[in-house]
């Protein structure tokens, strides 16, 4: 997801990516009110040092699972299909990641159609019930993420902010008001440095175009 993101993003839009496929739509995301606010925790992440193998092996254990009954299912993304194949999973561990898979699939689709209605107090909202499902269903947040996302939910003028990429250490992405951004890196980072005695590192973006071969032409 990240290297199609990076090479085939195209500005002032989202992409709603099939990753099974590979097929992609892009949806109009103009943000000329708002900014993408990233917050790097400071914790360094270290993916093979971490659950983040382990939640992949849980996911596999819990496909097997499925498709003992229902061997049409080729990713558990396709249980979007027949949600009743994930109660033939009776172990609670991995029913919870089922679980996360199953609603993280609906609201990707939720979020899309807010988009296209441009709503994005409703495309924010879903950030927050993402996050939430990412720390209680598949358990992949941490505190610090925890701590980050909490911090930007309490300020006026952010729409919805969640952790972004593997977990367990990393970023937060946040959906702010222009101009609430000063505010809010200030609040989030104040009240971040309290709770973890770590300090925040913030980028703001907009929606920009993917990555380009730069030439530089001698005359």
């Amino acid at each position: 997801m990240d290297q199609f993101a990076v090479s085939m993003g195209r500005r002032d839009h989202a992409i709603l990516l099939d990753t099974g496929s590979l097929q992609a739509t892009y949806i109009p995301m103009p943000l000329a009110e708002h900014r993408l606010v990233l917050a790097h925790s400071g914790k360094s992440r270290e993916l093979h040092a971490s659950p983040y193998n382990e939640r992949r092996a849980e996911c596999g254990v819990a496909l097997r699972e499925v498709r003992r009954l229902r061997p049409q299912i080729r990713h558990l993304a396709d249980l979007r299909s027949d949600p009743g194949a994930a109660e033939l999973v009776l172990e609670p561990v991995l029913r919870r990641r089922l679980r996360h898979v199953l609603t993280e699939t609906q609201r990707v689709t939720e979020a899309a159609d807010a988009l296209r209605r441009g709503d994005l107090e409703g495309f924010g909202a879903l950030w927050r019930l993402s996050h939430r499902s990412l720390r209680e269903d598949f358990e992949v947040t941490g505190p610090e993420l925890d701590c980050l996302a909490e911090a930007a939910w309490r300020v006026e003028g952010c729409l919805g902010s969640r952790m972004t990429g593997a977990g367990f250490g990393g970023c937060t992405v946040s959906l702010v008001r222009r101009d609430a951004v000063e505010e809010f890196k200030r609040r989030v980072e104040a009240d971040y440095r309290q709770r973890t005695g770590l300090e925040a590192t913030f980028w703001v973006s907009d929606v920009a175009e993917g990555a380009r071969e730069v030439t530089n032409e001698v005359t």
